[in-house]
């Protein structure tokens, strides 16, 4: 058995430990400042009674005083220098932590690529080609009919934005006492003399002759200008998507935002599984050094 005891180094204090040391050092350089103030004035009076003995005792405490002081400034100099590498130390630690952070996320992004988009990636492009053989069957098709009273036939790709498709939405307008959406349409006269009031016909009145409301607005889909629709199905083109087609690019806006939505449980995943890996390293270390002992 090995009884050699290994000289080991204290663990490396933090920046925020040692800012409390270099403050409870100032603390002791404050009191030892003060002490020799004090000492100086008990001084004079065996300095002008010419007891030597009472002096000499009093300016040994003097320079023992001074002799802690320039102690403690050396400490507190030195203790400045160890906060400095501390603080270069965490920073460091912190950008290794975004470089591991972003390194895992890469080797998720290659288990996608490699196994999960590998898996399927034979079955889309079969679907892509066959989507790719009806769309040049409907373009022939709706080539045939042109001039005729026939209307074209939409891709499949275009599924996203049926012809027609209507929504509701929210907006706010400013209406006139003679507008429908007016609270008092029908019920209210202008008046002669102030055109910003009306008058109820029943009581007389007044009210504000325009107001703004919150009204809904009925919209109407049209492929040409409004091809990217909420809900959308989206589908990958094959190959640019021509001028109007209203194809839409597999990784769009919605799709980005979408993405980013997810970015926190996906960073609590790596960071789990960063901090499992530090934990199992660690105790593999501490194995090690136990079997050295």
């Amino acid at each position: 058995m090995n009884t050699t005891a290994s000289s080991t180094q204290p663990p490396a204090l933090s920046s925020t430990e040692l800012d409390e040391r270099i403050r409870a050092e100032g603390q002791r350089l404050l009191i030892e400042q003060n002490l020799e103030q004090g000492l100086a004035q008990q001084r004079l009076a065996p300095l002008e009674a010419g007891d030597d003995a009472a002096l000499d005792r009093i300016e040994q405490q003097i320079n023992e005083c001074r002799d802690r002081q320039i102690r403690i400034q050396e400490r507190v100099d030195l203790l400045n220098r160890r906060v400095e590498e501390a603080r270069q130390r965490e920073r460091d630690a912190e950008l290794d932590h975004v470089v591991a952070v972003a390194n895992r996320a890469r080797e998720i992004g290659e288990r996608l690529i490699t196994e999960d988009y590998a898996e399927h990636a034979a079955v889309l492009v079969e679907v892509l080609g066959k989507l790719a053989a009806i769309n040049a069957l409907i373009d022939a098709a709706n080539q045939r009919t042109t001039g005729t009273d026939r209307k074209n036939v939409a891709k499949p790709n275009l599924i996203r934005c049926h012809p027609g498709r209507e929504w509701t939405e929210k907006e706010t307008v400013r209406v006139g006492i003679h507008d429908r959406d007016h609270p008092h349409y029908g019920k209210a006269e202008l008046s002669t003399n102030n055109p910003n009031v009306a008058y109820l016909k029943d009581g007389g009145e007044t009210v504000p002759a325009t107001m703004v409301i919150e009204r809904e607005v009925l919209r109407r889909a049209d492929m040409r200008r409004e091809p990217d629709l909420v809900g959308s199905v989206v589908l990958p083109g094959v190959g640019p998507a021509p001028e109007g087609s209203g194809l839409t690019a597999l990784w769009d806006e919605r799709k980005a935002r979408e993405a980013a939505a997810n970015l926190p449980s996906l960073r609590a995943e790596i960071e789990a599984s960063l901090t499992q890996e530090a934990a199992s390293t660690t105790r593999s270390e501490k194995h090690v050094a136990d079997q050295r002992k």
